[in-house]
C-alpha cells in the first residue's frame, strides 16, 4: 500500500508541474499580453516556494505537488521576464506578499502548521480576482488547467501519509478553488 501511495504522490507532482507549465506556455502564446503579469507569477512562485519549505519543516518528505507547482512557476516567470511581460502590483499580489511574509515568519518560528494554513488561505484569496474575471468573461478554454490541477491535488491527497493532516491544507484549498473556478466557467 505504501508503494501505491508513493506512486500517487509522485504522479501528483508530475501532473502539478505539467499542468502549471502547460498553462504558462498557453499564456505566453496568447495574443493579449495584458494577461501576462510578471508580478503575479513572482508572488505565486514565492508562495509555492514557502509552501514547499513549510511542508518540509512539518515533516512531509515528499511534497512533490508543491515542488511541481514551484518549479513550473519559476520557468513561467523566467520566460515572462525574458519576453518583457507587464509588471503590475494589484490585490492578488498584495495578498500574496502579505501571506508570504506571514508564512515565512511562521516557518522561522516553527509554527509550520499555521504557516500552511496562511498559505492555503492566501492561495484561495489571491485567486478570487481570476474568478471575478471568469464570472464576467468565462474562459471555458482553460477548463483543462482547473480540472488538471484538481486531479493532481486529489492524487496528492490520496498519496499522502495522513489525509487529514495540516500538510494537506494548501491541497484541500486548491481543490476547493478549482471546483469554484470550474463551476463559474460552466454556469
Amino acid at each position: 500500500m505504501n508503494h501505491f501511495k508513493n506512486l500517487l504522490n509522485t504522479v501528483s507532482g508530475i501532473a502539478g508541474f505539467s499542468v502549471t507549465l502547460a498553462f504558462g506556455i498557453w499564456l505566453l502564446a496568447q495574443p493579449n499580453s495584458q494577461i501576462l503579469n510578471v508580478a503575479s507569477w513572482v508572488m505565486w512562485t514565492l508562495l509555492d516556494g514557502v509552501v514547499v519549505a513549510l511542508a518540509l519543516k512539518g515533516g512531509n518528505k515528499k511534497p512533490y505537488l508543491f515542488i511541481g507547482w514551484t518549479a513550473a512557476a519559476i520557468l513561467v516567470t523566467t520566460s515572462m521576464l525574458w519576453n518583457g511581460a507587464v509588471w503590475q502590483i494589484g490585490f492578488a499580489e498584495m495578498v500574496s506578499i502579505t501571506a508570504v511574509a506571514v508564512a515565512t515568519y511562521l516557518w522561522w518560528t516553527n509554527k509550520w502548521g499555521m504557516g500552511l494554513i496562511a498559505c492555503a488561505i492566501a492561495m484561495f484569496v489571491a485567486g478570487i480576482p481570476q474568478v471575478v474575471n471568469f464570472w464576467h468573461v468565462p474562459a471555458q478554454s482553460t477548463w483543462w488547467l482547473w480540472a488538471g490541477t484538481a486531479a493532481a491535488c486529489v492524487l496528492s491527497i490520496a498519496g499522502s501519509e495522513k489525509m487529514k493532516s495540516l500538510q494537506n491544507a494548501p491541497t484541500y484549498s486548491s481543490v476547493a478553488f478549482q471546483i469554484l473556478v470550474l463551476s463559474v466557467l460552466f454556469r
